[in-house]
């Protein structure tokens, strides 16, 4: 059976810098406490009814692949 290619698209930002790896944080509890995205006093979680399963989180992998990603950081 012969086996079709896909042209992949390459995932580019507003600058045209490719970007070809993908890191997804499977949790919003960050323990480096940046004052950006965990300031000292904290922050309020997201509800878990509002977090991405594991299926979803799959989905989401398998799209970047096909735009380009390669590997993960």
């Amino acid at each position: 059976m012969k086996q079709q290619t896909e042209q992949l698209q390459v995932l580019k930002d507003q600058f045209g810098r490719k970007h070809d790896y993908l890191r997804i944080s499977l949790i919003e509890k960050c323990n480096l406490r940046c004052k950006y995205c965990m300031p000292e006093e904290g922050i309020p979680l997201t509800p878990s009814k509002y977090i991405m399963n594991a299926e979803e989180i799959e989905s989401l992998a398998r799209t970047f692949v096909r735009l380009g990603v390669k590997r993960s950081a």
